[in-house]
């Protein structure tokens, strides 16, 4: 089995959520463009393109490792598009499962 069949095979649960550092409802801002959707709103310009406001939930990773039974994780990848210290401060003391 290749990595990528592992990865797959490993990644069970999937979440229509945000990752923050904190659990709740927070706005959510649409690119047009797809290249920066993210929990901060950068504005409207000729290189964003418009962006369209919703509203998400999100949780916070320990709220989520929890739920989940997570008991270790060998790889994490973040790219927020400006939230990843939220992200990080969102897992409080469970950082340390992360191998």
């Amino acid at each position: 089995m290749d990595q990528q069949e592992n990865l797959n095979q490993d990644a069970e649960n999937t979440s229509n959520k945000a990752v923050s550092d904190f659990n709740g409802i927070a706005p959510f801002y649409i690119c047009s463009l797809d290249s920066c959707s993210s929990l901060m709103n950068w504005g409207n310009g000729p290189t964003l393109g418009e962006m369209i406001k919703t509203e998400t939930e999100c949780i916070r990773m320990d709220t989520f490792i929890e739920e989940n039974d997570i008991k270790e994780i060998q790889y994490i990848s973040i790219d927020t598009q400006g939230s990843d210290l939220d992200v990080l401060n969102g897992f409080g003391d469970k950082f340390e499962i992360v191998k």
